[in-house]
């Protein structure tokens, strides 16, 4: 580390990749924590590791902003699934992430950089039931979707939040801006050319689909989980799950003075 004035500390590209050593590959053998219940005829996304926070991706939603301040506590809505311009509700609380309409564009973070910063500035997602609402999995979306479901590992693990930080920004500032505008970020070459390549990779699938014609056709909800694993795989190394317990949350009930009971499934049976 070399200081400069103002007590900024800068890190090198060597102490970085001592940090985050044998973390800058993908990795098999993680666990795969991105689950898809049925709830009568609704489809939901939930990570074991965040069950209290479910993903409900509605292609065509579109709830106006009137109607969305009046959902229900606990709803976070993203990249166009409420029509109107971004707000914070923290009394309710319901928040807009998004930077389409209501807004400047080109002084508006990306629907995925809200999600980090609301987790970094405090975001509880302990606390309560959320529902997330979303109407189109581009990889913005899908992105904030990753920070909402990680954020217990995000908020204790500081190599996780540089592992991923440099995803989100890139892919923020080309979502917001354009790719003509990545200089924002500020990233040397070696980040930006790996970054890049990540982003290349996660898009893939995605730009194959709509070659194809078939974007309408396909389930959002798998498609979504399938690119939080690949994610996964980016960013975290098996080491990061040695006291992972693949517990699957069936149920909860409110008892009593803020007590509740919760049926949960495990390899070794149900609890």
């Amino acid at each position: 580390m070399e200081k400069h004035d103002r007590n900024v500390v800068l890190m090198d590209p060597y102490q970085r990749d001592q940090e985050v050593q044998g973390r800058d590959q993908s990795h098999i053998g993680l666990p795969n924590r991105y689950v898809i219940k049925n709830d009568g005829n609704i489809k939901a996304l939930n990570c074991l590791e965040a069950p209290n926070v479910t993903v409900r991706l509605e292609r065509g939603l579109a709830v106006s902003v009137s109607s969305a301040r009046k959902y229900p506590a606990g709803t976070i809505f993203l990249d166009g699934a409420a029509q109107g311009e971004p707000f914070l509700d923290h009394e309710r609380p319901i928040y807009n992430l998004d930077h389409h309409e209501g807004c400047i564009r080109a002084f508006t973070l990306s629907t995925c950089e809200q999600a980090i910063v609301m987790l970094l500035k405090g975001l509880n997602l302990r606390n309560r039931e959320w529902t997330i609402y979303a109407n189109n999995p581009d990889l913005d979306t899908i992105l904030a979707i990753w920070v909402l479901l990680n954020h217990l590992r995000l908020n204790d693990n500081e190599v996780i939040r540089k592992m991923i930080i440099p995803l989100i920004r890139l892919e923020g500032t080309i979502d917001s801006l354009g790719l003509e505008c990545k200089d924002l970020c500020g990233f040397p070459p070696y980040l930006y050319q790996k970054t890049m390549k990540d982003i290349d990779d996660l898009r893939l699938n995605e730009l194959a689909i709509k070659k194809e014609g078939r974007w309408e056709e396909i389930d959002f909800l798998e498609y979504t989980a399938d690119t939080l694993r690949k994610i996964d795989q980016m960013v975290y190394h098996p080491n990061d799950f040695e006291l992972f317990k693949g517990v699957e949350e069936l149920a909860r009930v409110e008892i009593a003075d803020h007590r509740i009971a919760i049926v949960c499934r495990a390899d070794i049976g149900i609890y």
